[in-house]
Order: C-alpha cells, then sequence, then structure tokens
C-alpha cells in the first residue's frame, strides 16, 4: 500500500512572478488558485488538473544545473500544443515519437526545461 496518495504540487523557481504568470497563462491557460506576496517570500500556485505548479520567485534561478526537464505536461493534441508553446518558449524542440510517446521539450521563460507529451 501506497503511503502517499498523489504529488500535491511542483516548485518551479521564477525571476519575475508577474511575468511568469502571464506566460503560464498565455501559453497553456492555466488558473491562479492561490497567491502569495509576502516580502520575504512571493509565489502563486496555478491550477494544473490534479497537480499544482507553485510559482516561487527567487532573485536568480541556476537553470544550467538542470540537464532534463523537471516535469512533462500531457496534451491531448500534441500538434497545437506545440504550435502554442513553440510560439512563446526560449527554445523548443521538434515533436519526437519514441517508444510509443509523442513529445517535445522547451524552456519557460527563465529557461526551466519542460516537456509535453502525448501517448
Amino acid at each position: 500500500m501506497n503511503v502517499v496518495k498523489r504529488i500535491d504540487t511542483v516548485f518551479l523557481q521564477v525571476t519575475n512572478l508577474e511575468d511568469a504568470i502571464s506566460w503560464y497563462k498565455n501559453v497553456f491557460g492555466f488558473n491562479s488558485v492561490f497567491e502569495s506576496h509576502e516580502r520575504h517570500e512571493r509565489y502563486t500556485v496555478l491550477e494544473v488538473g490534479e497537480t499544482a505548479i507553485t510559482l516561487m520567485e527567487k532573485n536568480s534561478v541556476n537553470k544550467d544545473a538542470l540537464t532534463h526537464p523537471i516535469l512533462y505536461f500531457f496534451a491531448d493534441d500534441i500538434e497545437k500544443t506545440h504550435y502554442k508553446v513553440k510560439e512563446h518558449s526560449l527554445a523548443c524542440s521538434d515533436i519526437i515519437f519514441e517508444d510509443g510517446v509523442t513529445f517535445f521539450e522547451f524552456k519557460d521563460l527563465d529557461g526551466n526545461p519542460l516537456g509535453v507529451c502525448h501517448f
């Protein structure tokens, strides 16, 4: 028996919270479900299906330390999603089909490596 039920949230560090919120809302249509704008810790929680994404504002983000995507989103229409993401991302791969999964990888405004898949 599992001792945990699900992943509650995934934290992504961003350098400008307002720009990041706007980007994720514009590209994916995510809605904010909670915001904290305290001086010492500014963050926003975005609703993404069952698992939320928490955007945490930091002075700097060490994106070079990450060698693979932090997470993959699932999309029903990968071509439509690819088109939208490619318009707004810093780097976006072509769509790849491998081992029965179609996917692509990209970076958000702060260079966080992410992906989208469909199977």
